[in-house]
């Protein structure tokens, strides 16, 4: 059970909105879906990977919650200014829509230039 004492942090989830152009090509945002959701948010692991000649780093977060309908993996969340992938989304508690919890991810350039 998720004790709401444990849920300090505050996150925004967003839901990714894809708008056609008279042109053909696609425009991308993102809208709140949630706001000022109260979470737990703990780090998983963080590293470093070369790709496309740059050193990125990876940290990745679980981030625990109350259920929220509607989650999706193409959503993002935003904790302390900085946006977070969804990667992964499980449900849980005394019923599976009790509580959730997200693995989220965040790709920063880590080469020194």
């Amino acid at each position: 059970m998720l004790r709401a004492g444990l849920l300090q942090q505050r996150i925004t989830i967003k839901k990714k909105v894809v708008s056609r152009g008279s042109g053909g090509g696609e425009r991308i945002s993102y809208v709140p879906r949630y706001e000022d959701v109260p979470a737990m948010v703990s780090p998983v692991k963080a590293h470093e990977r070369f790709l496309a000649h740059r050193d990125l780093a990876v940290r990745t977060y679980r981030m625990k919650m109350h259920f929220m309908k509607g989650v999706k993996h193409d959503d993002i969340v935003v904790y302390n200014e900085e946006e977070y992938d969804i990667k992964g989304i499980t449900e849980g508690g005394l019923n599976l829509r009790h509580e959730m919890e997200l693995l989220c991810e965040i790709k920063e350039d880590a080469s020194s230039d």
